[in-house]
């Protein structure tokens, strides 16, 4: 009867061993299919390789650990003192964590739903500055004036927590955004004939924004060239209007422009 009794329990262990082993093959499956599949949306959906990459990275560490917990309770259900014990560590661990993994979750909500990126022109909050650099904890501002979005203030680098983006409202000056202020700094050598030269790259400018027949609004700016003396050399700053999207070909042309005009002038040399 002993015997009996021995085999029996030996048999229920190994078929219990037996279904286990079964689920738990059946849980990494479908976790790697759900890996998958989200890999494949985020893939489609992100096109910054280094944020695609730091997705993959985040997806599979929250695959890992879901495996982890689902498999380890299929194990451990004989153990529920232990698994109670695992539970309370585990959710003290995410109490003891809370802000880094909601800067996480933030990043992962920013990189899908694509609030912004880098070189956009944004406001969190009271910070208005462009986005230089995005990373699962942070996001990397460099402080603008907001009534020209070209002009550093300051220059000043802010770093804001991602959370901040599921509590403070977003605006994106460049998403959808028909033109922007940008501004050209022509360097002068102090014997210059400054005023000519500023003369001159405004009415550059000025033909610019008549060309586009750019109409800004009532609060922007006109068109302007400020004069300041900087290391040894007169910089002359000319702000202008333009197509966020056109800005890199127009100032190309703008430079050609300017130095063409400049050339046959023996009063004005260039840094």
């Amino acid at each position: 009867m002993k015997n009996t009794g021995i085999l029996d329990t030996i048999n229920t262990l190994i078929i219990e061993t037996e279904v286990k082993l079964i689920s738990s093959f059946i849980l990494v499956l479908l976790i790697w299919l759900l890996r998958s599949i989200v890999l494949r949306l985020l893939s489609q959906r992100i096109k910054d390789e280094r944020t695609r990459e730091l997705s993959r990275q985040i997806v599979g560490y929250t695959a890992f650990l879901l495996g982890l917990v689902l498999i380890g309770r299929l194990w451990l259900e004989g153990f529920q003192s232990l698994l109670i014990v695992l539970t309370l560590l585990l959710a003290a661990m995410i109490l003891s964590l809370k802000e880094l993994i909601l800067n996480i979750a933030s990043w992962s909500v920013i990189a899908w739903r694509q609030l912004f990126k880098i070189g956009d022109h944004i406001r969190i909050g009271e910070h208005y500055g462009e986005v230089v650099e995005m990373n699962m904890i942070y996001i990397t501002l460099v402080e603008l004036d907001e009534r020209l979005p070209a002009e550093p203030a300051g220059h000043r680098v802010i770093k804001i927590p991602n959370n901040l983006v599921l509590t403070q409202p977003i605006v994106n000056d460049t998403e959808g955004a028909h033109a922007l202020w940008y501004e050209i700094q022509v360097a002068l050598r102090l014997d210059s004939n400054w005023q000519e030269a500023r003369e001159t790259l405004q009415q550059i400018l000025q033909q610019r924004m008549a060309a586009d027949e750019i109409e800004t609004a009532e609060d922007a700016p006109p068109v302007q060239v400020s004069v300041r003396v900087h290391a040894g050399a007169i910089l002359l700053t000319g702000r202008y209007y333009c197509s966020s999207d056109q800005q890199p070909e127009i100032e190309e042309e703008l430079w050609l422009r300017i130095l063409s005009a400049f050339q046959p002038h023996h009063q004005i040399h260039l840094v």
